[in-house]
Order: structure tokens, then sequence, then C-alpha cells
């Protein structure tokens, strides 16, 4: 798997839980006390199901 690379098009962040999406990829973060981290990369959506990723999930 490559690391992504590319512009930022969309953050959402809920709570302590955000997306962000640059090009057709996906990297999903969460937020414990220690600080962001990445929770799901190299995602991508999957029709009526949660998406799927090469590495953690959402």
């Amino acid at each position: 798997m490559g690391v992504p690379s590319g512009q930022v098009e969309d953050v959402v962040v809920r709570g302590d839980a955000a997306r962000v999406r640059a090009g057709s990829d996906t990297v999903f973060l969460r937020e414990p006390a220690s600080g962001w981290r990445v929770a799901g990369a190299g995602c991508r959506a999957v029709d009526g199901r949660p998406y799927a990723c090469d590495v953690g999930g959402p």
C-alpha cells in the first residue's frame, strides 16, 4: 500500500472520530487521550455497506 498524497477534499469530525478524503483515498482517525491516531487507511466505500479498509477500519 502506497502513502496517499494530494489535496484534502473533505473532513468530517464527529466527537473523537474523523474521516478525511483526499482524491480516491479515505482515512479514518480516532482521538484517544494521547492525540489523533489513524484508525483506518486505504479505505473505499462499498455500496450499502461500511467502508472496506486495507488497514484497520472506521
